[in-house]
């Protein structure tokens, strides 16, 4: 009875272990999420957050941004995002030389963008993605950070591994194009999904950004002929064999999911440019572990 008593509760320790050891994520990998909006200079600027999972566990939050700039009506992007710029940012000080404006963080107790950003990082691993208000040292507003952290967690445990690229549209607007590929509970890829969000330059000189992606605009894109009605256009495109841009994009994502990400030149029925899709596919594929 002693030894059947000892082997019951060796078996309970040996599941206690193994609860305490279980895997908070099914799949490892780098996990993004971003978010588009317009800067106090009327740039367009996209704001994102990785969540690195490791064995299972959060193993880093970070935190970054990228601005742009309008130059004689056009929309340009910035080089650098405010974490690579690092004290080059001036969050306190623009204008000021290295030196008087690391003084002057010193003397005024200050963090720059990105040390500042770092103490939200090292906040989400500890406690959790959550309000960053009242955070010792953090002066920044919150800018999204915290919806964001908290969607890249989602996508941590949904599976999709996502991928972004920033560009200039032919109209000298900013724009955003991304791929987001979904596993299954085994790891192998199901699912990719290639989208894009156009802004446009209006009167006073301000990026705006389209209020729906290429994909959610559907026929309303209008590819092949703008200013169309929905059914004169729907005809134009049954009578001349064309597809528009979300049915092109289905195409490309059918041929990633039987080969990987690749070439798409010479693939029936695409007559659209790849735009970086395989590139930024590339990368998505690249952040799955």
């Amino acid at each position: 009875m002693k030894r059947i008593m000892s082997v019951f509760v060796i078996a309970l320790l040996s599941v206690a272990l193994l609860a305490c050891g279980k895997k908070e994520f099914a799949h490892d990998g780098t996990f993004i999420a971003f978010e588009e909006s317009v800067h106090s200079n009327n740039a367009g600027m996209v704001t994102w957050v990785e969540v690195v999972v490791k064995d299972g566990k959060i193993e880093s939050f970070n935190i970054d941004a990228l601005q742009g700039k309008i130059v004689d009506g056009k929309h340009v992007w910035n080089e650098k995002s405010k974490k690579e710029l690092g004290y080059d940012y001036r969050m306190h000080g623009p204008g000021m030389n290295d030196a008087d404006y690391k003084a002057m963080l010193e003397a005024e107790g200050l963090l720059e963008w990105f040390e500042q950003a770092n103490l939200i990082e090292a906040e989400f691993l500890a406690n959790g993605v959550g309000s960053i208000d009242g955070l010792t040292d953090v002066t920044i507003k919150d800018g999204g950070y915290s919806s964001l952290a908290a969607k890249a967690v989602e996508n941590a445990k949904a599976g999709i591994y996502t991928a972004f690229e920033e560009s200039v549209h032919s109209n000298n607007a900013a724009m955003l194009t991304w791929v987001e590929i979904t596993v299954d509970n085994k790891g192998k890829i199901k699912e990719y999904n290639i989208d894009a969000l156009q802004g446009k330059i209006d009167e006073d000189g301000k990026n705006v950004w389209n209020e729906k992606s290429k994909k959610e605009l559907g026929y309303g894109y209008r590819m092949h002929g703008p200013g169309m009605n929905d059914d004169d256009y729907k005809a134009l495109l049954e009578s001349e064999g064309l597809l528009e841009w979300f049915e092109q994009a289905n195409l490309i994502e059918a041929h990633f999911l039987a080969n990987k990400a690749g070439s798409i030149e010479g693939l029936t029925d695409v007559t659209i440019k790849d735009g970086g899709y395989s590139a930024i596919a590339k990368k998505a594929e690249s952040y799955i572990k």
